[in-house]
C-alpha cells in the first residue's frame, strides 16, 4: 500500500524554508516533500514586497506542529476534521527574517503563489480563460506536485464558504487530475483527500449530479493510490434500512467497472480551440490524461475482496426487499434516466450489481421471483439497462437457479416468443421492445452461465439452446448481436473454467458454431466498426476447446467463413474512410488487428484440439484459394495468417510432417509476389517450413543456429529501424529448390513437385510463373533421382492443357522437355495414353517431348515400338489386351511429321517408319476400324492435319504425309490421280493400293527403296500375316526398280519368292507367283512383249469393242511390263493411233486409250523424240477438254494422263500445275491451267485453237463449253497477241462461229459466247 512505501509526511529540507517552534525547540514539518519539487530551477525570484500574508496565513497564528508519526490516532479521520495547519508562526527564525529583509523568495514560495493565482482564475466565467488556468495548472503539477497539492487544500480551506459550487466543482476536477497523473500518494494526503472527497459527495447543490460525481471521481482517484483504506470508507456509507445515495453507487460502479476517463466537456471544461499557440499545451495535457488511464487500468480491484464485502452489503439489506419505501426508491433509481450527464451508467451498474447482491442473500423464493419479474418488466431500451438486469438477474442464480430460470423461460413465452396482434400505431414500440428485451435475455443467460460455474456442465446444453433460441427468432440487429456473442463467450469460458471440462461433451457445439458463421456471413464486407467478427472467431476458439470435435465439413465451412469475413475486408484506408463521418469513430487500425488476431487465434485453437500434422495439413490447404487471389491485399492476409500459424506450431510443437513438401510447394510459390510485404511474408514461412524439416532429420543444433540468426538479424534491423530482411539462404525460388532439395527424401520431393504441378494454371500469373520456374530448376537439379515419374508426366499435361498464358506454357513445355531427357521411355508411354484422340495441346506436348534433337530419335524408336505392338481381335476379347497404345502411337507419329523438329530423325527411320504405318492401315481392318466412306481429309498437303479422324483415315493420311512432307510430291501425284489413296484405304483394294504405292515410288525412283526393301526382307519371316504381305509387295515391286539391281544378287531374290510360294498366306504365294514375270529378272521377255504391239495395234481397228478394250488392256500391261524400257520404232504408231479414241463416244474405250498415253508417255520420260513431243502437243487440248468430260472415270484419266505429259514437256511450277488439275473442279479448274497453257505452250496457240474449234460443236456440253471458254479467255485476256496470230479469214471464221453460238438452245453457252463477243471484236479491230 501507499502508506507502507513512504512516510507519511516528508520533511523540508531546505535551509531557506525550516521552521522551529521556539519555545518547544520542535522542528515544524512543511507537508511539501523535497523529493517532489524540482531541483533543474537554479534561478530565484524577487520582489518588491514582504511575503503576502495571503498565501500563508496559518503564520500569523499560534504555532502547531505537525508529528511526523505514523500513527493514524494523530489524523482527524473525520469529516469535519481535515484541516490542519501547515506552518507555524517563525518571527523569530533569523533565516526567514533575513529572507524577508532581502526580499528574495525560494522557488517553492514563487511557485505557490502562482498556484493560488490560477486557482482563484478557475472562478472566472470565460471559457477561454478558465482552460488556459486548467493547462497551466497541470503542467506545474508534473513537476511541482506536492506545492499544487498543498496550494490547492489551502485555496479550499481558507475559501470554502465563499466558492461558489461552479468553482469547486472545477477545483476538484483539477485536484482530481494531478493526483490521477502524479506519483503515489503519501498516506497523510490519502486521508486528508478521502475525507474532502466524502464530504462533498453528499453535498447538494445547483450543479446537482456534476457535482457529487466530481467529488467521487476525485475518490476513486485516491482509491488508485489506496484502495485498502478508500474501500472501507465507502462501504461504510452503506446504511441499513436506508437506499444507499446515488454518489456511493457511482464511485462504486467506476471503482469496479474501472471507468476512469470522466468526460472534461463539464460545466467550466470548454472544447479545445484550434488555435496554433494552444497545441502545445494540448499536447502536454493529453500526456498527463494518458498517465492517468494507464495508472487506472494497471490498478485492477481485488475481487475476492470486493465480492465478499458486497455480499455482507447484500445481507444487510435483504430485509429491506419487502419494504414498500426501498423498493420504490429502487424503482425510481432503477427506471430514472437523464440524458444530462454521463455518469448514470456507473452509478447504474453498481445499482444492479447492489441489488443482485440483495436478491442473493435473500431466502424467500417467492420474493426473488416477484422482484426478478418486475425487474424484466422495466426499460431495456439502453445498453447498461440490458448489462445491468443480466447482472442481477446472473447473481441471483447462483442461489436461485431454478427460480430464475423460471422466470427468463415465463419472460420469453409472454413477451418475447408469443407475437400478440396490436393496433399499427404501437406496433413499431412493441417490435422495438421485443428486440430490447431479447438481448436482455440472452446476456441474462450469459450471467447466469457465468456465475453458475460448477453447475454449468449439467446447464450448458439447456443454456446453450436457449440462447440459440432467441437470437434465431429475433431480429438481428446490433444490440442482439452483441448480446448473443457476450452471452455465448461467458456461457463457453465457464464450461472450459471447469475442472470436469476434459470429460465433458457439450452436445450443442455444432448448432452454435453454425449460429456464429451465420452472424460471421451477415457482417458487411466493406467496413470494419464493431468487434462483432472478433468477438464471433474468439467464440470458436473457445468452442474448438469442447468436445466433440468439428466435422470436416463444418470445419471446412467454418474456416471458409472466418477467411471470408476477414482477407476480404478492404485496405485499412479504405476502412477508416467509412468511419470518418460517425460521431464516435473507433481506432480502426486497432480494431484490424484485433480482428486478425482473432482469426489467428482460430486456427491455433484447431490445433490445439487436435495436434496433428494433418490438421496443419488441412488448415494451410483451406488458405490456398485466398492464396490465389488477384486481390493483393487478400494474398496478403493469407500469407500473414499461414506464417503466424507455422510459426506458431515452430515454437509450440515438434511435429513429424509427412507432407512438408507440399506446404513448401504451396508457400514457396508466393514468393514470386509482387508486393514486398506478402513475398517476405512467404519466404518467412518458408523459413520455418525449414526450420520443421531440419528437426524432422535431427538436425536440431542447425535448426537452433538458424533460428538465433534470425532472431539477431530482425533484432539489429529493429534496431536500425530497417524493413524486415530477406532470409538470404530462402531469397529466391532456385535457392529454395537448391535448399530444401538437399533434405527431402523421394516421397518429400515428389509433394514438393506435384504441389508446383498443381499450381500451374493458377489465375494469379507471378504464382503460375514461379511454379513453373521452380519445376525447371527441380528437373535440373533433381531430375535423375526422381520416381513415379509417369504420375508425373500425367499431372503435368492435364495441368498443361489449363494453362492460358502463352509464356507460362512455353515454360512448362521447357520444364517437360528436361524431364523427358533423363525419363524417355517412361513419359513416352505416358504421354501415349493422351494421344487417342489427339488434340492441340498434345500437339504441343509431342514438340516439346523431341525438342532436343538427341531425344528425337530416342522418341521415335519407342514410338514406333509401340506401334508395332498390335494384339489381334481375338488376343484384345480373351487375354484383355488392348490395341489403344498402337492406335495412340499412330496418332501421335502422324502429327510429329508436321513437326520440324523430328524431320530429322524421320529421316533417318523413314523405312521402318513407313512399312510400319502401311501395316497399320491393314491392322484397322483386322479391328474393324475402317472407313467405308473414306475421303481424303487432307487435299492440300501444305495444311496442317486435322485432329479428329477415323482410325483407318489417320493411318492413310499419315502415309500421305510421308511423301508430301518429305518433297517426294511426284509420288503423291501418282497416288491422287489415280485415286490409289481409296483403294489403300478400303480392304479389297489394299493390296491393289500398295501396288500403287510401290510402282509410284519405282516410277519416280524414291531414294528409300533400298531402305525399306532391306526391311521389307526382315518382315518376309514375320509371324504376323499382314507383316508378310505388305513385305511381299513391297519386295515384288521394288525388284523393278533399278535402285535395287545391285542390292540383292538372284540367288538371294529366288530364295525369298521360293519361301513366298510356301508361305501359309495364300495371298503371299500369289503375290511370289506373279513376281516371277518380272522382266528385270528375265530380259529374254523384253523382246517378246515388243514383238506382241504390232499386233495389238491391229486389233484396235476392229469394230468390236470388246476386241477394242482386250487389246487396250493388253497394251496396258505390256507397257507395265516393259518399265522403263522404250517400246521402239511403234511408239509413234501407238501414240496416234491412241489419240484417234480419245473423242470416242464410248466412255470405256474413250478413258483407257488416254490412260494408256499416258504410260507411254511416261515410259519415254528423259528420252528425246522429237515425233512423240509432237504428238503429245497435239493431245494436251483435247486432253485438256476432257477435264469437264461427263464420265467421272474419264476426267480422271484425262488428269493423270495430262500431269504426265506437262511433266513430258517440261512444264514450269510442276508441283502449283499438280494442285490446279489434282483438286480444282470445273470452270475453275479450266481458268487457272488455262493459264499455264499460255505461260508454257503459248507458240502453240493458233494449233489450240483451231483445235478447239473443232470442239465448239462437240456432243458433250461440257467439252463443249470448254472449248467456247478457252477461246474466249484466249480472246478476251490476250487480245493484242492474238492480233498478230489471227488473220482476217479467221477473225471472220470466229464471228460466223460465236454468231451461231449466241443463238444456242443452251442458255450457258449463249451467255458465254455473247460475253466475250465483244473481245472478238477488238481483236478484229487490232487485225
Amino acid at each position: 500500500m501507499a502508506q507502507h512505501s513512504r512516510s507519511l509526511v516528508s520533511h523540508l529540507r531546505s535551509p531557506s524554508l525550516q521552521n522551529f517552534d521556539a519555545t518547544k525547540d520542535l522542528e515544524v514539518e512543511s507537508p511539501c516533500s523535497r523529493s517532489d519539487l524540482s531541483t533543474r530551477s537554479k534561478s530565484v525570484c524577487t520582489l518588491s514586497q514582504p511575503w503576502p500574508p495571503k498565501i500563508f496565513p496559518h503564520c500569523q497564528g499560534e504555532p502547531k506542529a505537525v508529528l511526523t508519526s505514523n500513527s493514524k490516532d494523530s489524523i482527524c479521520s473525520d469529516v469535519g476534521c481535515c484541516w490542519v495547519f501547515f506552518f507555524q508562526k517563525a518571527r523569530k527564525s533569523q533565516v526567514e527574517s533575513g529572507l524577508m529583509k532581502i526580499g528574495i523568495f525560494t522557488e517553492e514560495t514563487r511557485n505557490a503563489a502562482i498556484c493560488f493565482n490560477i486557482l482563484k482564475s478557475l472562478g472566472m466565467k470565460k471559457c477561454c480563460q478558465v482552460k488556459a488556468s486548467i493547462l497551466k495548472l497541470c503542467i506545474m503539477a508534473q513537476n511541482h506536485h506536492c506545492i499544487v497539492l498543498t496550494s490547492i487544500q489551502q485555496f479550499l480551506q481558507e475559501n470554502e464558504e465563499q466558492l461558489e459550487p461552479k468553482h469547486r466543482f472545477r477545483i476538484l476536477k483539477v485536484l482530481e487530475t494531478v493526483i490521477t497523473s502524479g506519483p503515489l500518494l503519501s498516506e497523510y494526503w490519502i486521508q486528508t483527500f478521502t475525507c474532502l472527497a466524502l464530504q462533498h459527495m453528499l453535498q447538494v447543490t445547483d450543479l446537482e449530479e456534476a457535482y457529487q460525481n466530481a467529488a467521487s471521481d476525485l475518490l476513486v482517484a485516491v482509491w488508485m493510490h489506496s484502495s485498502g483504506f478508500v474501500m472501507p470508507k465507502l462501504l461504510n456509507m452503506f446504511w441499513p434500512g436506508e437506499f444507499p445515495h446515488r454518489s456511493v453507487l457511482y464511485a462504486m460502479g467506476k471503482i469496479i467497472s474501472k471507468e476512469s476517463n470522466q468526460n472534461m466537456m463539464l460545466i467550466g471544461f470548454p472544447s479545445w480551440g484550434s488555435d496554433k499557440e494552444d497545441s502545445n499545451q494540448r499536447n502536454i495535457l493529453g500526456r498527463v490524461m494518458k498517465t492517468r488511464n494507464n495508472k487506472l487500468n494497471s490498478v485492477a480491484p481485488d475481487y475476492d475482496t470486493w465480492e465478499s464485502d458486497l455480499f455482507q452489503v447484500g445481507e444487510l439489506y435483504v430485509h429491506s426487499l419487502t419494504e414498500k419505501t426501498w423498493k420504490e426508491e429502487l424503482n425510481h433509481e432503477i427506471n430514472r434516466y437523464e440524458c444530462s450527464y454521463p455518469g448514470q451508467s456507473s452509478e447504474k451498474a453498481f445499482l444492479y450489481l447492489y441489488y443482485g447482491f440483495v436478491l442473493r442473500a435473500s431466502d424467500n423464493a417467492g420474493v426473488v421471483k416477484e422482484h426478478l419479474s418486475t425487474l424484466l418488466g422495466t426499460s431495456h431500451k439502453f445498453a447498461f439497462q440490458r448489462e445491468g438486469i443480466a447482472i442481477t438477474i446472473g447473481l441471483a442464480a447462483t442461489r436461485h437457479l431454478s427460480i430464475t430460470c423460471a422466470v427468463l423461460e415465463e419472460f420469453g413465452k409472454t413477451i418475447i416468443l408469443e407475437k400478440t396482434p396490436t393496433s399499427e400505431i404501437g406496433q413499431y414500440m412493441e417490435d422495438m421492445h421485443r428486440k430490447w428485451a431479447s438481448s436482455t435475455v440472452l446476456l441474462c443467460y450469459g450471467h447466469v452461465a457465468s456465475r453458475t460455474k460448477d453447475n454449468i456442465l449439467t446447464l450448458a446444453d439447456s443454456i446453450a439452446s436457449q440462447i440459440m433460441r432467441y437470437f434465431q427468432c429475433s431480429h438481428w440487429d446490433s444490440p442482439l448481436k452483441k448480446s448473443f456473442l457476450a452471452s455465448t463467450l461467458m456461457l463457453i469460458t465457464a464450461i472450459n473454467s471447469n475442472k470436469e471440462v476434459n470429460n465433458y461433451q457439450f452436445f450443442q457445439k455444432s448448432q452454435l458454431v453454425l449460429c456464429l458463421m451465420k452472424l460471421i456471413k451477415k457482417e458487411p464486407r466493406d467496413i470494419l466498426c464493431t468487434s462483432t467478427l472478433q468477438d464471433a472467431m474468439l467464440a470458436v476458439v473457445g468452442l474448438s476447446k469442447l468436445k466433440p470435435p468439428l466435422g470436416v465439413k463444418e470445419k471446412s465451412e467454418l474456416l471458409y467463413t472466418c477467411f471470408q469475413s476477414v482477407f476480404t475486408l478492404p485496405l485499412v484506408e479504405h476502412l477508416e474512410k467509412h468511419t470518418c463521418l460517425m460521431m464516435n469513430p473507433p481506432n480502426v487500425q486497432v480494431l484490424y488487428r484485433q480482428t486478425v488476431d482473432a482469426l489467428d487465434q482460430v486456427l491455433q485453437g484447431f490445433l490445439s484440439e487436435n495436434p496433428d500434422p494433418g490438421e496443419v495439413h488441412y488448415i494451410l490447404e483451406q488458405m490456398i484459394f485466398w492464396m490465389d487471389s488477384r486481390l493483393s491485399h487478400e494474398r496478403q492476409r493469407a500469407v500473414r495468417s499461414s506464417t503466424t500459424f507455422l510459426k506458431f506450431i515452430v515454437e509450440q510443437f515438434n511435429f513429424t510432417f509427412t507432407r512438408i513438401g507440399c506446404l513448401v510447394g504451396m508457400l514457396g510459390m508466393i514468393c514470386g509476389d509482387p508486393d514486398k510485404s506478402t513475398r517476405q511474408q512467404a519466404m518467412e514461412g518458408v523459413f520455418y517450413l525449414y526450420i520443421i524439416l531440419l528437426r524432422q532429420k535431427g538436425l536440431y543444433h542447425m535448426a537452433e543456429a538458424k533460428m538465433q540468426e534470425k532472431r539477431r538479424t530482425q533484432i539489429y534491423r529493429s534496431d536500425k529501424g530497417c524493413a524486415p530482411h530477406t532470409i538470404g539462404f530462402l531469397s529466391s525460388y532456385s535457392k529454395i529448390v537448391k535448399t530444401f532439395g538437399e533434405h527431402f527424401d523421394i516421397s518429400q520431393m515428389r509433394d514438393f513437385l506435384l504441389t508446383l504441378v498443381d499450381g500451374l494454371h493458377c489465375s494469379v500469373f507471378f504464382r503460375a510463373q514461379t511454379a513453373v520456374e521452380m519445376l525447371c530448376k527441380i528437373f535440373e537439379y533433381y531430375g535423375n533421382h526422381l520416381n513415379e515419374v509417369a504420375e508425373i508426366g500425367k499431372k503435368l499435361y492435364l495441368q498443361l492443357c489449363l494453362i492460358q498464358t502463352t509464356s507460362i506454357r512455353k515454360t512448362a513445355l521447357w520444364a517437360i522437355s528436361l524431364l523427358v531427357q533423363q525419363h524417355t521411355q517412361e513419359l513416352v508411354f505416358t504421354f501415349l495414353e493422351f494421344s487417342l484422340p489427339m488434340s492441340r495441346d498434345t500437339v504441343e506436348l509431342w514438340r516439346a517431348v523431341g525438342s532436343s534433337p538427341k531425344i528425337c530419335s530416342k522418341v521415335l524408336h519407342f514410338l514406333l515400338q509401340k506401334l508395332e505392338q498390335r494384339p489381334s481381335l481375338e488376343e484384345s476379347i480373351q487375354l484383355g489386351k488392348t490395341c489403344s497404345e498402337s492406335l495412340a502411337a499412330m496418332n501421335t507419329l502422324y502429327e510429329i511429321i508436321f513437326v520440324p523438329e523430328y524431320q530429322s530423325a524421320l529421316k533417318t527411320a523413314f523405312p521402318q517408319f513407313f512399312f510400319s504405318m502401311v501395316t497399320q492401315i491393314y491392322y484397322i481392318f483386322e479391328l474393324n476400324l475402317q472407313d467405308e466412306n473414306y475421303s481424303p481429309v487432307n487435299k492440300d498437303f501444305a495444311i496442317f492435319p486435322s485432329m479428329k479422324t477415323s482410325p483407318s483415315c489417320t493411318s492413310v493420311e499419315t502415309v500421305k504425309s510421308l511423301f508430301s512432307k518429305n518433297g517426294f510430291w511426284k509420288e503423291f501425284a501418282f497416288m491422287e490421280l489415280q485415286d490409289a489413296w481409296a483403294q489403300l484405304a478400303k480392304p479389297r483394294s489394299f493390296c491393289q493400293g500398295v501396288c500403287m504405292l510401290s510402282r509410284a515410288m519405282v516410277e519416280y525412283s524414291c531414294p528409300h527403296i533400298p531402305g525399306i526393301m532391306l526391311h521389307s526382307i526382315s518382315m518376309l519371316q514375320n509371324k504376323e500375316e499382314r507383316q508378310r504381305i505388305v513385305a511381299m509387295i513391297f519386295f515384288t515391286e521394288f525388284l523393278r526398280s533399278p535402285l535395287t539391281s545391285r542390292l540383292l544378287p538372284r540367288r538371294v531374290i529366288l530364295t525369298h519368292l521360293h519361301k513366298g510360294i510356301k508361305d501359309s498366306s495364300l495371298v503371299v504365294q500369289t503375290i511370289s507367283f506373279h513376281c516371277f514375270s518380272n522382266i528385270f529378272r528375265s530380259p529374254e521377255k523384253r523382246s517378246l512383249l515388243r514383238a506382241q504391239l504390232p499386233a495389238l495395234l491391229d486389233a484396235l481397228y476392229d469394230p468390236s469393242e470388246r476386241v477394242i478394250m482386250a487389246s487396250l488392256c493388253s497394251m496396258s500391261n505390256t507397257l507395265y511390263q516393259l518399265g522403263k524400257q522404250t517400246v521402239g520404232p511403234l511408239c509413234l504408231d501407238i501414240a496416234l493411233t491412241l489419240r484417234s479414241f480419245f473423242d470416242d463416244e464410248r466412255e470405256m474405250i474413250r478413258g483407257s486409250a488416254i490412260y494408256i498415253f499416258g504410260t507411254l508417255v511416261d515410259s519415254m520420260q528423259g528420252k528425246e523424240s522429237p515425233l512423240l513431243k509432237d504428238q503429245v502437243c497435239w493431245s494436251l487440248i483435247p486432253l485438256f477438254f476432257h477435264l469437264m468430260d461427263q464420265e467421272e472415270v474419264v476426267v480422271k484419266k484425262a488428269k493423270f494422263t495430262l500431269f504426265r505429259c506437262t511433266s513430258f514437256l517440261k512444264w514450269t511450277e510442276p508441283e502449283k500445275l499438280f494442285y490446279q488439275i489434282a483438286w480444282e473442279e470445273g470452270l475453275q479448274a479450266l481458268h487457272s491451267i488455262w493459264k499455264y497453257f499460255m505461260e508454257n505452250m503459248f507458240f502453240k496457240v493458233d494449233l489450240f485453237l483451231s483445235q478447239a474449234l473443232g470442239y465448239v460443236h462437240s456432243k458433250q456440253r461440257g467439252t463443249r463449253i470448254a472449248a467456247i471458254l478457252f477461246i474466249g479467255h484466249t480472246l478476251s485476256l490476250l487480245p493484242c497477241e492474238m492480233s498478230w496470230v489471227l488473220d482476217e479469214q479467221a477473225v471472220d471464221l470466229l464471228y460466223q462461229i460465236f454468231a451461231k453460238l449466241k443463238e444456242d438452245k443452251d442458255r450457258f453457252i449463249r451467255h458465254v459466247a455473247a460475253s466475250h463477243f465483244g473481245s472478238l471484236q477488238k481483236v478484229a479491230q487490232l487485225v
